[in-house]
């Protein structure tokens, strides 16, 4: 037993991140079924198990069977294609495998994520970051529960960077180092297609550290192909995959981009619809950006959530409302603490920013954000911020590295800090431990799941074998696969579809597929747009239903004219 006396301490940090995370994941993923059902807490995630599962049984990239669909991020649609050949058997066997392998990712990324901060900052604060990340439940339910694209697009997010980082910190490289990076550079762009700007700057930051070759007496000429080499090194692989993904799909779905972030966009044009409205003014963007949204969860909004909230009582005990110059005088005020922290050590957050590249990625999470913002996009969902959320914690693990180096002559100082570094740890898995334990305790959640109750429900009011088109028709369509199911919002429908829910002509789409019913919330299927214009005068009412405290309305189809 020697051998556990010579690894060093980061590594048993290491074995036991890894060891709490598989132990979480076979706790819930071999639980009663209600929790596995739990861990699904958005019904996108469907869309994905539901094209997986007809991909495998031969009926090609589909949700209802039919319609052709690019409605996805393709990396995940991939890992899920062996998992779910499994669902003809059991539908439930799949969702378990897809939680341990959630998991699993979140624990690699998070050891990775542990040895990048480690290379820059003390291995205390690097812990107590990695902590933060892999344990602290707004973290983990964003980027390991769902079964959304998340967890494999934080994976290789972290990997990228870590990779980019080690690279940058080497006295010397080879192209086949960079051609490396751009390989992981292309998972990363098809784990999530939006990481596209982290690349982007990814690749910058790599091409300007090594703009000077090695070789000092390199001739001009010399320096000159160093330069376009290492740009074809890291940039050729991302290059010709991304066209080769564009083209792929102009070439069997007719769109280049995913048709689900096509529908978004077109939301926006409809001025006021219940997915939010359109700004007008840069004022409103600001508001949009910086406090709690109308479009969704904001990038930010792990912080300022939080600030808004205090701000709010803060500026009402002052008798003003929390307008546009409360908004200001609060951002300039935690502007000007954290100058007050960074600026007596501003040489030493310097180059621990730039040694972690922290420039560089908020750089492409500014753009990743302000292009959702610029395309108005609509319906923002928590899980697209995994990149802003990643920055949150690597400037908070630098502004503590600074914090504590003041204290460093002080007696006792890395006692303290070891001391409170351990009982945030501590702290921090005991609640995350308990928040697992609450999920997945038989007795309190032996009664049927949401998605359980909503199918039982459906299958006594309809007729078995009847065609369906539902919003949100992710869990329905999985698990009624003896109904075929139609998605009426169009994020996972053809092209096709979505040309007609423009035109207002969707009934007749609907119709050509002897849709006979549509399920949806009262509000959206009759008085909001898209869908007032195009279904109001071809349905009749005919009952609803009731999970939960969730009133669906049910409608018959008639022909049009």
């Amino acid at each position: 037993m020697n051998w556990l006396k010579n690894i060093e301490l980061h590594r048993w940090l290491e074995y036991g991140l890894i060891l709490i995370f598989l132990v979480a994941g076979i706790f819930i993923a071999f639980g009663n079924e209600y929790s596995v059902l739990n861990w699904f807490q958005t019904d996108d995630a469907f869309y994905y198990f539901k094209v997986a599962q007809n991909i495998v049984e031969g009926k090609g990239s589909t949700f209802d069977g039919i319609n052709l669909t690019n409605g996805y991020h393709p990396l995940w649609l991939i890992v899920c294609l062996p998992v779910f050949v499994l669902a003809r058997w059991d539908l439930v066997l799949p969702l378990r495998i897809i939680i341990l392998i959630s998991v699993s990712l979140g624990a690699i990324s998070s050891v990775f994520l542990f040895r990048m901060l480690r290379l820059i900052i003390e291995e205390k604060i690097a812990f107590l970051i990695t902590i933060l990340w892999a344990f602290s439940l707004p973290y983990f339910r964003n980027n390991m529960m769902g079964g959304m694209e998340t967890g494999i697009s934080a994976f290789f997010i972290i990997l990228l960077w870590y990779r980019t980082v080690v690279l940058n910190q080497k006295d010397t490289i080879n192209l086949r180092d960079i051609l490396t990076v751009g390989i992981i550079a292309v998972f990363t762009f098809l784990s999530r297609l939006d990481n596209i700007f982290l690349v982007l700057l990814a690749g910058v930051w790599i091409w300007v550290r090594w703009w000077q070759p090695v070789k000092k007496t390199a001739l001009n000429r010399e320096r000159w192909m160093w330069r376009l080499q290492t740009g074809f090194a890291y940039f050729l692989p991302v290059t010709v995959v991304l066209f080769a993904y564009l083209g792929i799909n102009s070439l069997i779905f007719g769109t280049a981009m995913p048709i689900s972030s096509q529908v978004k966009v077109w939301w926006e044009t409809l001025g006021w619809t219940v997915y939010g409205a359109r700004l007008y003014t840069y004022i409103e963007y600001i508001y949009e950006y910086l406090l709690p949204t109308t479009r969704g969860v904001g990038p930010w909004s792990l912080v300022t959530e939080h600030i808004h909230s205090a701000a709010k009582v803060f500026w009402a005990r002052q008798g003003r409302e929390f307008t546009f110059e409360p908004l200001v005088l609060t951002y300039g005020g935690i502007g000007l603490v954290l100058a007050l922290i960074i600026l007596p050590g501003y040489k030493r957050f310097l180059k621990i920013s730039g040694r972690l590249g922290l420039f560089p990625f908020l750089a492409g999470c500014m753009l990743h954000s302000i292009y959702y913002f610029w395309r108005d996009s609509y319906h923002l969902r928590a899980w697209y911020w995994v990149s802003e959320n990643l920055f949150l914690l690597l400037f908070l693990g630098i502004l503590l590295s600074t914090l504590i180096s003041y204290f460093r002559k002080i007696r006792f100082s890395n006692e303290v800090i070891l001391l409170g570094v351990s009982i945030f740890a501590v702290f921090t898995l005991v609640d995350f431990g308990s928040w697992i334990a609450d999920k997945t305790y038989p007795e309190l959640y032996s009664v049927p799941h949401y998605y359980q109750k909503q199918e039982q429900l459906i299958r006594a009011a309809i007729p078995p074998d009847a065609v369906i088109s539902a919003i949100g028709s992710g869990s329905i369509g999985y698990f009624m696969p003896d109904y075929q199911v139609v998605n009426l919002d169009g994020l996972v429908n053809s092209v096709e579809y979505f040309e007609q829910l423009k035109s207002g002509t969707a009934i007749e789409f609907l119709a050509e597929m002897n849709v006979e019913y549509i399920i949806g919330k009262e509000y959206l299927v009759t008085k909001a747009r898209p869908y007032a214009e195009n279904f109001s005068n071809y349905i009749e009412y005919y009952g609803n239903y009731e999970v939960e405290s969730d009133i669906w309305s049910i409608w018959k189809v008639a022909s049009p004219p």
